[in-house]
């Protein structure tokens, strides 16, 4: 999961760099708002721990993150994973 990745990096250049991947990746823009808001949570996430905390407790945090509902996803998606008419962004607790 990409949110796990954005706990591990310095916050401010993951940003800036993150939003330019974002806006730039040719997604589909339910995909970008998503990916846009799971980022910050990743950095949030992020400002809980040490650059020294290892890939566990992180990884732990980002589940806790997911079963609260505090990230997000997109849903319904085709059998091959893409974004159809009725694709909404949803909290990953719904």
């Amino acid at each position: 999961m990409k949110c796990f990745r954005y706990c591990r990096i310095w916050r401010v250049t993951y940003k800036i760099f993150t939003e330019a991947h974002e806006w730039n990746s040719g997604n589909h823009p339910l995909e970008t708002q998503m990916d846009l808001f799971n980022n910050l949570i990743g950095i949030e996430i992020g400002k809980l721990f040490s650059f020294w905390t290892g890939d566990e407790a992180i990884s732990n945090k980002v589940l806790e993150y997911m079963s609260t509902g505090k990230l997000k996803y997109l849903a319904p998606l085709d059998k091959d994973g893409n974004i159809v008419s009725v694709t909404t962004i949803k909290y990953t607790n719904q």
